[in-house]
């Protein structure tokens, strides 16, 4: 059940509504502000970052859905 709540989350944070048509990455908190403020055209470089490295979370889950998400 985890899996499935995983990919959509993926899904969601990969889709149009976060990255650009020109590969930029929107929706990244500034560092230190207000996480309520946090708008679309918002990006910062940790955000690539992050976003890579939970891509490639994603990705292994995807090759052996039998893993477990607990780790």
């Amino acid at each position: 059940m985890k899996q499935i709540r995983i990919i959509l989350a993926w899904y969601c944070f990969s889709g149009p509504r976060a990255v650009y048509a020109d590969g930029k990455l929107g929706w990244v908190q500034q560092i230190g502000a207000d996480p309520r403020k946090v708008t679309k055209s918002m990006t910062e470089v940790y955000g690539v970052g992050a976003f890579l490295l939970a891509g490639s979370e994603v990705y292994r889950l995807a090759e052996n859905p039998q893993a477990s998400v607990n780790k």
